[in-house]
């Protein structure tokens, strides 16, 4: 650790804390996360985090600066995003975010996990705490424009992320937090990649309403909502851009749509470079 001074805690989490630190050498300012390897299990898990990130390239992951061992920790060196997370941020709201807001953050994400997935890798625990906020330095990103005051979103904590041997492949632990989990794995079914769509797509309608689509007081009870689609609606107030069509008449089945129904993924791999195709949340 004589490489780094440590400067505050930032976080706890069950694996371990984060703290941001000052690099000796230059000053640079980084997130170091320790993780607590005192299992097997636990080993694997960072060792996995640390072969996953090592393999990201992309302007909207946090980047992987460094990694070692003290004592009984894996030590990660993280990019540091100075203004907290999205969860942060919608908690704090008290009035909508501006629809070019949304629309920035939802395609650098989309973008983000393109470049994901492009490497057979899934995520499994997309959610607003896990998306993190900087200064956007770069006007335009994505082609769609940046946020309107100007902060860019950087997708982060890979921990349970998978990597799959190609895009077709299944996994079937159930990771991830439970009002964003896909209904496959509700259902305790295979999924892929799509998994960490339809999750993206929860955080969309958080986004656009500063609620969760599924809400229920007991976890059997979310668990329903979500295989049987029973959303919230959106606020009347949503611009009419970022409001999804009503649902067709006819569709009333309660059956979960199979994550091979949802599209091929790769022929959807290049739209996804600018959002989650070219759909009503772009318009």
């Amino acid at each position: 650790m004589e490489v780094y001074a440590l400067e505050r805690k930032l976080g706890q989490g069950s694996m371990g804390s984060v703290h941001l630190a000052r690099r000796r050498s230059d000053g640079h300012l980084v997130a170091l996360k320790a993780v607590a390897v005192c299992s097997v299990k636990e080993r694997e898990q960072a060792a996995n985090e640390v072969q996953i990130l090592r393999s990201l390239r992309h302007g909207n992951i946090v980047r992987l600066l460094d990694s070692f061992v003290h004592l009984d920790e894996v030590v990660l060196a993280m990019q540091y995003c100075p203004d907290g997370d999205l969860a942060e941020l919608i908690a704090l709201q008290r009035k909508r975010l501006a629809p070019q807001t949304i629309r920035a953050f939802t395609c650098q994400l989309a973008s983000a996990l393109a470049h994901v997935h492009s490497l057979h890798i899934v995520h499994r625990d997309i959610k607003a705490s896990n998306v993190f906020l900087a200064p956007d330095a770069r006007a335009g990103a994505c082609g769609r424009g940046a946020a309107a005051d100007g902060t860019m979103v950087l997708l982060g904590d890979f921990g349970v992320a998978k990597a799959l041997e190609s895009t077709r492949a299944m996994a079937c632990t159930q990771c991830g937090t439970p009002y964003y989990l896909p209904p496959e794995v509700c259902n305790g079914s295979t999924y892929n990649t799509r998994a960490d769509m339809w999750s993206l797509g929860v955080l969309l309608f958080e986004l656009c309403a500063l609620r969760y689509p599924f809400a229920a007081d007991t976890l059997p009870a979310l668990v329903m909502k979500i295989l049987g689609g029973k959303y919230r609606q959106l606020p009347s107030s949503t611009p009419s851009g970022l409001s999804p069509p009503p649902p067709p008449p006819e569709a009333k089945s309660t059956t979960p749509v199979p994550p091979d129904d949802r599209g091929e993924e790769e022929s959807h791999s290049k739209r996804r470079e600018c959002g989650l195709q070219s759909g009503w949340w772009l318009q």
